[in-house]
């Protein structure tokens, strides 16, 4: 709503704790909520908090004059594919489900197991931090424990959410999986390899490890590292869309004979006519087929059209046809809306499954972290493991010079400001090399690979999914100059959600009061302002009660400081119950060990300050 902010309480008399959300476009509706607050209906004010309590009755009066008020354009879209939860409400023998999964699933998420193994072909519908990517992998998991598949399968998804599929693969179950790369790929990522290995020999002045390293080597170089991601017993395979447009790749797909299919952010095929789709449509008479997605249609019903080409092509032979009956079409030939909504709706109603809100929220905690995972470039790896190898250098000579501190005070400062520099440029190289380039320090230049961000691809996509949600969203990063690298990236995006979007910012060179405009009347009361970019300035004293995501694109200095970052939306007021905070990590990079640095600091708060047994 935007006429109140709101929040659920536990109370006797009263069901809701409401407050009038004043912003330019409500101010001049404040009449017509005084009004609501006028009837008799039961309600009292709360000084304390500064706020009303009012019962159902109450609220479903705001609820009213809110629709009336903003009316939604995108309802009649919405119609298509409101499916009533009644699947989720009667989903029986569904407790066992994913009991041979490392972590156990939600019962929502078991539920949505279960109906997709009894459709077999569908379209999974859930709000971004639901868990798409469990309830896809335990899908093929229980489809191979009831025998209804017995070969592999393949994970379709963006490129920069692959090492992310990977990960939680290994960490929810105990099936193989293998990243899909083209041959050249394959031939990079082997020259890379060998490099390493090379440079290692050098150092390596054991002459039992050398000989491990040199028949290491030797088994690389007669490796065909492009067969071999096939010879492999794998389960699944993982590839993005556009790896799909690979003959080669496609080939040697089809010769193992897939049974199964999850293709993540399914959205992504929308368009027919476009090469990804029809990529992925060779495909369309696999066994089992599954599409995920939080918004199944993004633009106009033909999304649905293009979909379902691939999920059931039965459904709807005809693009003609289903362009004649369910597309309302304008001057020139152009789409202006939705016409028989409600049979478009019973048609595509047994494919679909929708993750009720309300189940979710229930059964979350209050705050999930998530971490989302991507990789350094071939060229940003060898720069990495050079940069930690210094490391390594600098805190083997800081403890020699450590043994007699008071004579060596001068060189030790010298050691500890290299290790701060070099621990910089290693954070800085799994953000983005940009911040290399716009360092003030000309020893950063040499650790420039000039190879793009798989970190600020995977930001994108994840803005996207959000900002698609019609959720707003908070970002943090250590480093100030991050937010200009952020803005000039959505600025390039051609993607409509970033079209006109603005963009709020918090660092340490903004006052009080500019840093009060910057959060409450441009990020909360603006809404075309949909993001908030901070550096750990932000991290205190500011409230972001209306907002559910949180992206942190490096980890903070201390744990401490991260509690303060996710204490922003983690409030009393908030008005949502469930919110969701990512981590973004580069594998095999400086962010593993900024991960270890907080762990560590978190176990010394929860064992010490608050004397919590971990085993």
């Amino acid at each position: 709503m935007q006429i109140i902010t709101y929040k659920k309480i536990k109370n006797n008399e009263y069901d809701y704790a409401i407050k009038f959300n004043r912003t330019r476009r409500t101010i001049k509706f404040f009449n017509e909520f005084a009004q609501i607050l006028a009837h008799p209906s039961k309600k009292t004010y709360d000084a304390q908090n500064k706020c009303w309590l009012v019962t159902s009755t109450c609220f479903e009066e705001f609820e009213a004059l809110d629709k009336k008020i903003f009316p939604n354009k995108n309802n009649k879209l919405k119609n298509i594919i409101k499916i009533s939860s009644e699947d989720f409400n009667v989903v029986q023998d569904f407790t066992n489900i994913g009991h041979m999964m490392k972590l156990q699933p939600f019962d929502y998420q078991k539920k949505a197991i279960k109906l997709a193994l009894d459709k077999q072909n569908a379209i999974i519908i859930g709000g971004c931090g639901c868990g798409k990517t469990p309830i896809g992998i335990g899908i093929y998991l229980e489809a191979r424990l009831q025998n209804i598949v017995s070969n592999q399968g393949m994970i379709v998804a963006k490129a920069s959410l692959k090492k992310q599929w990977l990960m939680e693969i290994k960490k929810f179950s105990n099936l193989k999986a293998q990243i899909v790369y083209t041959r050249a790929e394959s031939i990079s990522i082997k020259k890379s390899i060998i490099r390493n290995k090379n440079k290692l020999l050098k150092k390596e002045l054991d002459i039992e490890k050398q000989n491990i390293i040199k028949n290491e080597l030797d088994v690389l170089n007669n490796t065909d590292f492009f067969e071999h991601q096939f010879e492999n017993d794998i389960d699944l395979f993982i590839l993005n869309y556009e790896t799909l447009l690979n003959n080669e790749i496609v080939t040697k797909l089809e010769s193992i004979k897939l049974d199964f299919i999850y293709a993540d952010e399914i959205h992504y095929i929308k368009n027919d006519t476009s090469k990804r789709a029809e990529a992925l449509c060779r495909f369309n008479n696999v066994k089992l087929k599954y599409g995920a997605t939080a918004t199944p249609i993004q633009k106009d019903p033909r999304d649905i059209y293009s979909l379902f080409k691939f999920i059931n092509p039965n459904v709807f032979p005809s693009k003609s046809q289903f362009n004649r009956f369910y597309i309302k079409w304008g001057g020139y030939g152009r789409p202006i809306g939705a016409i028989n909504e409600e049979n478009l709706n019973q048609k595509i109603s047994p494919y679909m499954i929708i993750i009720p809100q309300e189940e979710i929220g229930a059964q979350l905690p209050e705050v999930v972290v998530l971490q989302k995972y991507c990789e350094l470039t071939p060229e940003q790896q060898e720069i990495n493991n050079k940069l930690l190898s210094e490391l390594e250098e600098l805190h083997e000579k800081e403890k020699v010079l450590q043994q007699n501190p008071e004579e060596n005070k001068e060189e030790l400062a010298k050691i500890e400001a290299n290790i701060m520099m070099r621990q910089t440029f290693a954070q800085e190289l799994a953000d983005s090399e940009e911040l290399l380039s716009l360092s003030d320090s000309l020893s950063a230049k040499n650790y420039i690979s000039n190879t793009e961000s798989n970190k600020m691809n995977l930001l994108i996509d994840l803005l996207e999914e959000i900002l698609n949600s019609g959720e707003k969203v908070c970002i943090f990063s250590r480093f100030t100059k991050m937010q200009d690298i952020i803005t000039n990236r959505i600025s390039k995006e051609k993607s409509n959600i970033f079209k006109d979007i603005e963009i709020a910012y918090i660092n340490g060179s903004l006052n009080t009061n500019a840093r009060y405009d910057e959060v409450y009347n441009k990020f909360r009361d603006n809404e075309n302002c949909k993001i908030l970019c901070c550096s750990d300035a932000g991290a205190e004293g500011i409230n972001l009660s209306w907002c559910r995501y949180i992206i942190e694109v490096d980890l903070a200095n201390s744990y401490a400081i991260q509690q303060q970052r996710h204490g922003r939306v983690k409030r009393a007021d908030s008005t949502h119950k469930t919110v969701f905070v990512y981590q973004l990590i580069c594998e095999n990079s400086y962010d593993e060990i900024a991960q270890k640095i907080v762990n560590k600091k978190e176990y010394y708060d929860k064992t010490i300050i608050n004397g919590i047994k971990i085993e």
